[in-house]
């Protein structure tokens, strides 16, 4: 059984990490747990098990991963659904384009998390994945 409170005291100490005086960063925990939920269903084996101590303070199998995404796209659906609300989330991840990405994985946190995965080149001196990073918050 996952305990949500580890995962949202994890998420609470990562805000107060970003945090900076004067920042005009703002981080949403709710995106947050998208994010974390997005990487977790990425990882396999060692890196599942020690990413999933990180987040929920136990071992965490594929069908509880399972579980936590479909009741995230049903709370997704649910404030979706209410009138008059306005309701926005934009969650990326963005991997350097010299790993390759499995298209199941991409299909599968964007259906059930709404997170877009994209490939840039970090290296590029240009600033354009810079430049693609804020024209995708905005």
């Amino acid at each position: 059984m996952i305990h949500p409170e580890n995962l949202f005291n994890f998420i609470v100490k990562v805000q107060n990490l970003l945090f900076r005086e004067f920042s005009n960063v703002i981080v949403s925990p709710f995106s947050l747990e998208a994010l974390f939920l997005g990487i977790l269903s990425g990882a396999e084996g060692a890196c599942n098990k020690e990413l999933a101590n990180c987040l929920f303070g136990q071992d965490v199998d594929s069908n509880d991963i399972s579980e936590m995404m479909n009741a995230f796209k049903a709370l997704i659906n649910q404030i979706g659904a209410i009138q008059n609300a306005d309701f926005k989330m934009n969650n990326f991840i963005y991997i350097s384009d010299k790993f390759q990405v499995r298209p199941t994985y991409c299909s599968y946190v964007s259906k059930y998390l709404n997170i877009l995965i994209k490939q840039l080149n970090f290296e590029d001196e240009s600033l354009e994945a810079y430049a693609r990073i804020d024209a995708d918050v905005r």
